[in-house]
């Protein structure tokens, strides 16, 4: 899966924003975890919902918060393209996915 182009405009906005300065608390190790994770990140897309499996994280735009499919039997939840399952903003998102 390519990287998420949108992960990683907001990284180098990160970057350019505290070039030269300490770096806000807990800044660094945030920054690690996602680009642990950038490789197989995703924003939601309903055009790809379908592929979306156990395990599959999504960054969330709205929200700036990363998500993941959670395992069978709950992952059937994910490929749902219905605004109740809406990564993070969903009413039921809770059902399909885990807050990174």
């Amino acid at each position: 899966m390519a990287i998420d182009p949108q992960l990683l405009d907001y990284y180098r906005q990160l970057s350019e924003r505290y070039a030269g300065q300490p770096e806000p608390a807990g800044a660094a190790g945030r920054r690690a975890r996602f680009a642990e994770i950038a490789a197989s990140s995703v924003v939601p897309d309903p055009e790809g919902i379908k592929s979306y499996k156990a395990g599959t994280v999504v960054l969330q735009p709205a929200n700036g918060k990363l998500y993941e499919c959670k395992p069978f039997p709950y992952s059937g939840w994910c490929q749902i393209n219905s605004h109740h399952y809406v990564p993070g903003v969903g009413s039921d998102w809770s059902d399909a996915w885990i807050a990174k």
